[in-house]
């Protein structure tokens, strides 16, 4: 950050800015605007969560595969070996 100096009428002005000289103020304020989530209508929201159920629905029905309940299965094991050994 950086401060400006300016002397007028006898008075010290001071004004920060960051390294490309962009004013303090307008980095606040463009940092904020950037925070806000975009608004949705209530139509919209029900469509994405129609999709995201359609989606997430089909998912769920496709059996888990054997690498992955494998790996789950050594999980465990480990876990139990971990709780007896403490």
């Amino acid at each position: 950050m950086i401060v400006d100096l300016e002397t007028s009428g006898g008075h010290v002005n001071t004004r920060r800015t960051n390294i490309e000289g962009t004013p303090q103020k307008q980095m606040e304020a463009e940092a904020e605007a950037a925070v806000e989530p975009p608004m949705l209508t209530k139509t919209a929201e029900a469509e994405i969560a129609m999709e995201l159920k359609r989606l997430y629905g089909q998912m769920l029905a496709e059996p888990m595969p054997e690498r992955f309940t494998g790996l789950l299965d050594q999980l465990s094991k480990a876990e139990r070996r971990s709780e007896r050994d403490s």
